[in-house]
């Protein structure tokens, strides 16, 4: 089955696939022969049945192969607390208080964790692993999230479950803009890609004096009181973009400092773009350095 094989639709790319065709299971695995079922079908095919267009969908295969390409996948019972988890997926996990917040919009997110709460309840410890990649600085969690929380408030001190493990993975793939950011995090919560009018809502009650373009691109300009302290202001927002894995555009002219910012993985906004925007609005205010309207007509286009 070739890409352009694929009938886009508001279903997702995947609807109206034949038979005669193969299924998009079949084909996934052909592009990943050496991943498992189960990590072709629960993440590979959950996401790409998702996708709404043929360049989104090459977009995420080519990311995948570049950052999981050479990993070797191994089926492990893995003692899991919070502690083995990268501090990202730390920060992740603990930003959803056990199922009863949802901070990034996830859909039918109340109803995933009540399900997965009754399972556990009525069986133990689920024996459906969960997806992790083995980084440097402990277990990154790429698929099996509303599991994994609601393991965790049923055993705060720690369970064993299963885990399909990926040893090797590179996280080394840049969008076609050419900015790195990590590797692609569709299923990532913070990439989560709020509706438009949830991006209007976002915009107007914590950024209103933000501009939004075509609800994918976040922009404001700030007037430092020399040149200096506009420097000082650009070396501190570069260094957020490094502790985010999330790069803006900032550009420095004499006092002025002009910002924009998109998620490129994704190729529009999300909750990254929104606290990166809201950590440079509070740091201007505290330092004296005032946000002024930017030429053109930038406003929320329809």
């Amino acid at each position: 089955m070739r890409l352009n094989e694929f009938a886009p639709n508001k279903q997702g790319v995947t609807e109206g696939i034949t038979e005669s065709r193969g299924s998009l299971f079949s084909w996934l695995k052909q592009q990943f022969p050496t991943w498992p079922d189960y990590v072709v079908k629960d993440f590979l095919y959950q996401q790409a049945k998702t996708i709404t267009s043929q360049e989104q969908l090459a977009d995420f295969l080519e990311i995948q192969k570049k950052d999981f390409g050479k990993v070797k996948w191994r089926l492990e019972n893995l003692p899991i607390t919070l502690d083995i988890f990268t501090p990202k997926t730390q920060r992740m996990i603990k930003s959803r208080e056990g199922g009863s917040s949802n901070p990034f919009q996830v859909p039918k997110d109340a109803e995933r964790h009540t399900q997965q709460l009754k399972m556990i309840q009525q069986q133990g410890v689920r024996t459906e692993p969960i997806i992790v990649a083995k980084l440097n600085n402990g277990y990154d969690l790429i698929e099996g999230w509303h599991r994994t929380i609601q393991h965790l408030q049923q055993y705060p001190e720690g369970y064993t479950g299963p885990a399909w493990v990926a040893y090797g993975a590179t996280y080394t793939s840049e969008s076609k803009q050419g900015v790195a950011e990590g590797k692609f995090r569709s299923k990532d919560i913070e990439e989560f890609i709020p509706p438009n009018d949830a991006l209007d809502d976002f915009k107007s009650k914590y950024l209103p004096d933000w501009e939004m373009l075509d609800h994918r691109t976040l922009q404001a300009k700030y007037v430092a009181q020399d040149h200096r302290h506009a420097q000082e202001f650009t070396a501190w927002i570069n260094n957020l973009c490094e502790k985010m894995d999330h790069f803006a555009e900032v550009t420095q002219d004499v006092a002025e400092v002009t910002v924009k910012t998109t998620t490129f993985d994704v190729k529009g906004l999300t909750v990254l773009d929104f606290k990166l925007a809201m950590a440079v609005d509070k740091y201007a205010e505290s330092n004296d350095i005032e946000q002024v309207r930017m030429s053109g007509n930038f406003g929320m286009h329809q």
